[in-house]
């Protein structure tokens, strides 16, 4: 299943460009940088953000571009990116339609984060539902409520 994604092009902000989902730490460990969101209900970033106020870290909302950066940490961010609900291939799209999925977003973490960014990916499934899942095949890991 060829995923393809959607990149949305955003005022002052560096995006670096990943080929692989997998990269691999210090300790030779692979890491999953690329992550969905997907939510069950029609939302934006606004909606998002607004979930996770209480989650203490610091969010960035670029609602026109479609963007929320959420800092878990000194240079560990989330970038939270709305794209379409739809894949494109065939699979993938009876996936979301199987699951109910009405928004999708794309995730992207530092390759050292995960630790720090999963407790926000459990905040948002519990305030919003849905989940977080990896950018891999049969998108596992997932995270739900």
């Amino acid at each position: 299943m060829g995923l393809k994604k959607k990149t949305i092009n955003k005022k002052n902000i560096k995006k670096k460009n990943v080929k692989n989902n997998n990269v691999k730490n210090e300790s030779g460990k692979k890491e999953l940088r690329q992550w969905f969101y997907f939510c069950p209900e029609k939302i934006t970033v606004t909606e998002i953000r607004d979930a996770l106020m209480q989650s203490g870290c610091a969010m960035e909302l670029w609602r026109e571009a479609g963007v929320l950066e959420i800092n878990v940490g000194e240079k560990m961010n989330i970038d939270v990116e709305e794209r379409e609900p739809s894949f494109g291939e065939p699979e993938d799209d009876m996936f979301l339609k199987k699951e109910g999925i009405q928004s999708v977003f794309d995730i992207t973490i530092a390759s050292d984060s995960y630790e720090k960014c999963e407790p926000v990916f459990r905040m948002l499934t519990g305030a919003l539902g849905g989940m977080v899942c990896a950018d891999t095949p049969d998108f596992t890991p997932r995270i739900m409520k």
